[in-house]
């Protein structure tokens, strides 16, 4: 169960810069229940209540197994179920050593398997208001130093206004979460490799935290730095330069700090390690594990995988016949389009975002409205699902001055017999309030199953129940100027939507599912 957990957040660390630190937890883990296996404790037996109700729980815990497999197939970016899963595995180990060695036993292996927890992305509605205080004390800091040394800036949202007109916005990949959520995970191994007590490494995290923090700070400082005095190229080649420096410091300081506090008594796991004798004595002290608990496990397992092959063995199909749909641009000044113009992309963007299927363009209108349009498409496979959700409006758009206001109600559209879903968010100044309209979905349905992914908890089971898996991905965002209010904002998106989205032809839905 550990493995299928693990290997399900595999793509998670693997497309997530934010979370590459994960893949060393696993190992980090298993070298801890080794090093504390030599200091365990001697084996006692839980009384007959007690090893009936840990059986019990056991049960309960491993016949969810079969419903977190099936839901996961379907949403393999949904961090929440991440986080019952490993609640889950981590509530069978600690069970499976209850029964093996009593409640010493499972206390004493409790860190190493609460550790893997480091490895499980964050929930979204956390990790983003993580990164937005990250990215705003970033930037603040960034202004003050600034101007304290002679070069007048200023901000609006996350990005740095400078005195030879460049700016430079404090992003989700500026914000320092990467160093961050590393540096509490190091705080957490410096702790246990140094037996550090309890109070130490609460100190350990915080310090760890402060750390990241003050580093990336100086990061953002010394890049807005060469911006001011030398100029963009510069800025831009020296970025990766010193991401990397923040990190090798900030990595090393955490460790310094956790090496100062250690204990310079006698090591403290030499103290806890068991007289031999004893630990032989005792050795079989503890119940045997039942062998039908041990079936039942090894059962779980098999029926999960099963039953996950058997439920969306069509799912393949499904996405080639599905009826699909695409964004064209409205190259021809009509319907009152005016100031028509593509943007490019950049590549660092692309590969922020690892898609090359995207385009962007904005256009005016005569009643006033102007609009901005990024649609951006991933092929089907595991990954897409994940990378497609791990940016949002919300988080990308203050990184460019933008102040967040707040969401409104979901708006539910049907275009040309398409529905689609749109998240609805606004932008400041809150006189003049930019919309923006962001929807991520799959570009098509079934033919008898109308499937829009909103990110619901309906929306997901939706999924799991049409037997959709590793279906692609499209993110279609609009940002509208000039709407006088949100009814007028709505009504100016139904009819824009129904000059750029187009239903494909037959015989193109094999070719762009492929792609």
């Amino acid at each position: 169960m550990w493995l299928g957990l693990w290997n399900a957040l595999r793509i998670d660390w693997q497309t997530n810069a934010q979370y590459a630190f994960a893949m060393s937890v696993p190992a980090m883990a298993v070298c801890f229940c080794f090093l504390r296996w030599n200091t365990r404790p001697a084996r006692a037996s839980l009384t007959p209540a007690e090893h009936l109700a840990v059986c019990a729980v056991l049960v309960g815990m491993i016949a969810l197994y079969l419903p977190l497999r099936l839901v996961e197939e379907a949403n393999g970016e949904w961090r929440m179920l991440f986080w019952i899963w490993e609640l889950v595995c981590a509530g069978i180990s600690l069970g499976w050593l209850a029964l093996a060695g009593g409640w010493r036993w499972a206390g004493h292996f409790a860190f190493p398997i609460l550790f893997t927890a480091t490895a499980v992305p964050w929930p979204r509605f956390v990790e983003d208001r993580v990164i937005q205080a990250l990215a705003h004390g970033a930037t603040v800091m960034t202004i003050t130093c600034l101007n304290g040394t002679g070069i007048p800036a200023v901000h609006v949202g996350n990005l740095i206004y400078l005195d030879n007109f460049t700016a430079i916005g404090v992003s989700e990949a500026c914000s320092g979460m990467r160093t961050f959520q590393t540096s509490l995970m190091l705080a957490f191994v410096a702790g246990e490799l140094w037996m550090l007590p309890w109070k130490k490494r609460a100190l350990m995290l915080f310090l760890g935290g402060m750390l990241s923090f003050v580093f990336n700070s100086a990061r953002v400082f010394f890049l807005s730095l060469i911006a001011a005095r030398v100029d963009r190229n510069a800025f831009e080649k020296w970025h990766d330069t010193l991401g990397w420096t923040e990190l090798v410091l900030c990595i090393s300081s955490v460790m310094l700090a956790a090496w100062c506090l250690r204990n310079r008594r006698p090591s403290a796991r030499a103290k806890l390690r068991p007289d031999a004798s004893s630990t032989a004595q005792t050795a079989m002290s503890g119940r045997s594990l039942p062998a039908w608990l041990m079936f039942l496990t090894l059962a779980a397992l098999i029926l999960g995988e099963v039953a996950t092959a058997y439920w969306y063995r069509n799912s393949d199909t499904r996405a080639v016949l599905a009826r699909y749909w695409t964004v064209h641009t409205p190259e021809h000044p009509t319907d009152g389009i005016r100031n028509f113009k593509m943007h490019e992309i950049p590549e660092w963007t692309r590969a922020l975002l690892r898609t090359n299927d995207g385009m962007a363009f904005s256009w005016s209108q005569g009643d006033g409205l102007a609009w901005y349009a990024t649609f951006l498409e991933w092929p089907a496979g595991r990954t897409s699902a994940a990378t497609a959700a791990a940016h949002h409006p919300d988080v990308c758009l203050p990184a460019n001055g933008f102040e967040y206001i707040g969401d409104k109600p979901n708006i539910a559209l049907t275009v040309r017999g398409i529905p689609m879903l749109f998240h609805h968010y606004l932008f400041g100044p809150a006189l003049q309030p930019m919309h923006v309209f962001y929807s991520l979905s799959e570009p098509g349905g079934s033919p008898d199953v109308d499937f829009q992914s909103d990110l619901t908890i309906q929306g997901r089971f939706r999924a799991v129940m049409a037997g959709r898996r590793n279906a692609g991905r499209a993110v279609f965002e609009l940002l509208l100027n000039g709407a006088e209010n949100d009814d007028g904002a709505i009504e100016a998106l139904r009819r824009t939507l129904d000059k750029l989205v187009t239903p494909l032809p037959a015989g193109d839905r094999h070719e762009n599912v492929s792609r």
